[in-house]
């Protein structure tokens, strides 16, 4: 996915013990970032 890419998966604010969850349906590399904090960013690899 590149930065253009239209952002399908958003969860709300959360706190330190908090935690959200995704089903992906479909293979592939998807970045994460947090929206809060830019810098903070992952990536998730679906096989």
């Amino acid at each position: 996915m590149g930065s253009d890419a239209p952002r399908l998966i958003r969860s709300p604010p959360l706190d330190t013990g908090d935690s959200f969850a995704f089903v992906f349906l479909q293979p592939g590399t998807y970045r994460c970032f947090c929206s809060l904090h830019p810098h903070m960013q992952g990536m998730v690899v679906v096989r």
